[in-house]
């Protein structure tokens, strides 16, 4: 925001001279001062007027300002407005400039009138386009962070679906390992199966013969069936053995569904 207002009026000439009034207006709380006012040279510094107490000197010339006249004011009071009249020797409508911006102030003069309906609406249009310019750099933003969040949500569905295949290929061979173990099992249990079922032959058939022995009685018998035992530490077989024919049938869908058995049998036959 400006400290002042530096309004030049229009001339007022008359056959011999002009006059000028230059109107300081000052916002602040304390005093402008260096403000330099730059004249034609045809200005009567001694009949210089101004309407409160301020300090005006004529500033040397200086390269290029021979045919120019310079002011410096200083001591501007605070919260008021200052005018002063400057007469000209020549009729000529004078052009007076000043170093405004350097001094926080705003400038007029009937060479710097603006519309007025742009002045109104300048500073609201400014605005809009402030407004709208942040306003398409958040849609570019919103934008490439939406663009971005595409991409993620992709990456992700894609890492789902190859984590979902590699859970579906676990769980395949899982199912496997438990289809290998339990065809193994049965298996197992078939071939447990016919060698108890060998060993309790053989045993009967042992008793038979000793039962058959008149020198041999049932108990000798019996004792030599324990020795047996004893020695081959097979006492499990002497246990009730369970039906297997159930598990004889798993085993045979198993190995009539398994490829690789089926195969073997081929190459046998």
């Amino acid at each position: 925001m400006n400290d002042g207002l530096l309004h030049v009026s229009a001339p007022i000439t008359t056959q011999q001279k002009s006059f000028v009034s230059v109107d300081i207006i000052n916002y602040t709380q304390h005093m402008i001062d260096g403000l330099v006012l730059t004249m034609p040279n045809s200005l009567i510094f001694t009949e210089v007027q101004a309407s409160s107490p301020l300090q005006i000197e004529k500033l040397p010339d200086s390269v290029g300002t021979n045919k120019q006249f310079r002011l410096k004011i200083s001591e501007i009071s605070p919260h008021s407005t200052t005018s002063i009249f400057l007469p000209f020797e020549t009729n000529i409508i004078p052009i007076i400039t000043a170093n405004a911006t350097d001094r926080k102030l705003s400038f007029e003069s009937p060479y710097t009138v603006e519309n007025p309906l742009w002045k109104l609406f300048k500073a609201p249009l400014l605005s809009a386009l402030l407004i709208s310019i942040v306003y398409f750099f958040f849609l570019l933003h919103n934008d490439n962070v939406e663009k971005k969040a595409e991409l993620q949500k992709a990456d992700l569905k894609t890492k789902a679906e190859n984590l979902s295949n590699q859970l579906e290929k676990v769980m395949a061979e899982v199912k496997d390992i438990r289809k290998l173990e339990l065809k193994q099992r049965i298996i197992l249990l078939a071939r447990l199966s016919d060698t108890s079922s060998e060993l309790q032959f053989w045993r009967d058939t042992i008793r038979k013969l000793l039962y058959s022995n008149s020198f041999i009685g049932k108990e000798q018998a019996e004792q030599v069936i324990s020795e047996i035992t004893a020695t081959l530490k097979t006492y499990a077989a002497q246990e009730r053995i369970p039906d297997f024919d159930s598990t004889r049938l798993f085993a045979e869908i198993i190995n009539k569904n398994d490829p690789e058995v089926s195969a073997k049998k081929e190459n046998n036959k």
